[in-house]
């Protein structure tokens, strides 16, 4: 084992271990004291009640905008002790939250993106017969090496931390059951392959778009991206050093220029800038003067897109405002798709802002292959469809992977296109 494991080892159980010290307590007070769930019983039918929450994102730690009604899911004419269920409730709790910090170390030590879709569902159950915290998490990894490394770290950092793990295999998903004595308390479901696409025609033509994310960093690889052909577009993160002379230089290259606006992420992951961007927390005013700001900045951009945003995206109140601006400045809206939850697209269209919505991540994951294999299913996307839109960022592999995909992207049917030419309004 090199040093570099076994620093990586020690800080993750330190890491474990003050989590559960620090915060488990203010969590659990949080979730399961008595003042903040009234009505548990009915005391008339004695019905036991089950608070559920669905969570479209990266991380656990926040709860959405909205939860789903409450549920009754058992009836019993025996009395329930509330109280009796929850120490197990705590130890259980606890555990859960430390497999997840767990799956995001593996996730940053694989390079995983988190500006792609990630869904969860978390779900907190007590009864007679049922004391478990069950979180369920969805990841999406398309490499192959990547996918090993991801398994392995999983099994060896499990075992290291003494958790029941057991994996599954199946076709397309890799399922991964976590343990804490006889109850799951964790579910971790890897898709390893991409939605099927339609059956594509011979001789079949799309055209396809392709937006690189995250410009504006002033790295030496992101200043090769203004270097690629004027049909990719640039989109460029606001209030970084290099983001407004960068954005100028691609106009003049040709480029369609976007702005990246942040907006807030499920959980703690939403630190740009000290936390400047779009949040759930602001007003429309906030949010249409920050909005206005950012734009004044970019006076050669012609449209936007979302940089992470899997809890601003589907919060209408959030949205909304965001598009009034939009409309009145006259630039377009592509939607990232970071949530499958999203109502930015179709506010957007109601609005009458020309808009599209992501079809594919290019580079979820950093490997050449894999990005390679992305962007020949966005090219199946593009002739199934007859349009495809993806997304990518300014890594190294990726660069590497598009100028390779460009020598021969003429032989495959395809056009690359820029993104205004797969834009449009709500008939």
């Amino acid at each position: 084992m090199n040093t570099k494991d076994l620093l990586f080892k020690i800080v993750l159980v330190l890491a474990v271990f003050l989590i559960a010290a620090n915060f488990s307590y203010t969590v659990m007070e949080t979730l399961f004291s008595k003042t903040d769930t009234p009505s548990r019983i009915d005391q008339d039918k004695k019905n036991y009640i089950v608070k559920e929450k669905i969570v479209a994102g990266i991380t656990t730690e926040e709860t959405p905008d909205s939860e789903i009604p409450l549920e009754i899911i058992k009836d019993t004419s025996e009395e329930i002790n509330i109280d009796a269920g929850l120490e197990k409730e705590h130890s259980l709790f606890n555990h859960a939250i430390q497999i997840d910090f767990l799956v995001n170390m593996v996730a940053d030590r694989c390079n995983l993106s988190y500006d792609f879709v990630i869904e969860e569902k978390r779900m907190i159950m007590m009864g007679l017969n049922e004391n478990y915290v069950f979180i369920k998490k969805t990841v999406e990894i398309y490499s192959k090496k990547t996918l090993k490394k991801f398994t392995s770290l999983l099994n060896e950092f499990s075992l290291f931390n003494k958790i029941r793990l057991i994996s599954k295999d199946f076709e397309e998903t890799i399922e991964f059951d976590f343990f804490k004595g006889d109850s799951k308390v964790y579910t971790l479901v890897v898709n390893r392959k991409p939605e099927k696409l339609p059956e594509i025609q011979t001789n079949a033509s799309g055209k396809l778009s392709i937006i690189v994310d995250d410009m504006g960093r002033g790295t030496s690889t992101s200043k090769k991206f203004l270097n690629l052909p004027p049909e990719i577009n640039l989109s460029f993160l606001p209030e970084l050093k290099n983001s407004v002379t960068s954005a100028a230089l691609a106009k003049r290259k040709g480029h369609v220029v976007m702005i990246h606006v942040p907006m807030e992420t499920v959980g703690k992951r939403f630190k740009f800038r000290n936390g400047q961007g779009i949040n759930t927390r602001m007003n429309a005013k906030e949010i249409e003067n920050y909005m206005n700001r950012i734009i004044d900045l970019f006076p050669m951009a012609t449209g936007i897109n979302n940089h992470m945003g899997s809890k601003a995206t589907k919060s209408r109140k959030a949205m909304l405002p965001v598009m009034r601006v939009i409309k009145r400045r006259n630039l377009f809206f592509i939607d990232s798709k970071t949530t499958s939850e999203t109502v930015a697209y179709k506010l957007a269209l109601n609005a009458g802002i020309k808009s599209a919505i992501r079809t594919v991540f290019l580079d979820n994951t950093n490997d050449r292959e894999a990005i390679e294999e992305m962007l020949e299913y966005a090219s199946g996307s593009a002739k199934a469809n007859g349009h495809s839109i993806a997304i990518c960022h300014p890594h190294k592999n990726t660069l590497i992977a598009i100028k390779s995909f460009l020598k021969n992207h003429h032989k495959k049917d395809i056009m690359l296109v820029p993104i205004t030419d797969l834009i449009h309004k709500e008939n």
